[in-house]
């Protein structure tokens, strides 16, 4: 998992968020099947207000991407 306010070089500055998860058999213990989430949203300002801000609305795609990879995966269940 990443997760960090990056500040760029032309001094804009992102929220980044990137997470791997992994669904796993509970039973078996097998991995039934993973996937990488990644995202990137521009902040308002370079301090950590603005930071903040643009983690939270990275952090909430990565959550709503999540959500629908696991309702995909229902024919699996």
């Amino acid at each position: 998992m990443e997760f960090y306010h990056h500040i760029n070089a032309d001094g804009s500055s992102e929220g980044r968020v990137k997470v791997e998860f992994y669904l796993i058999d509970q039973n078996s213990g097998n991995v039934v099947a993973t996937n990488e989430f990644f995202s990137n949203v521009s902040s308002k300002t370079l301090n950590a207000k603005g930071g903040v801000g643009a983690l939270n609305l990275a952090s909430r795609s990565v959550a709503i991407s999540l959500v629908r990879w696991l309702k995909s995966l229902d024919n699996l269940f």
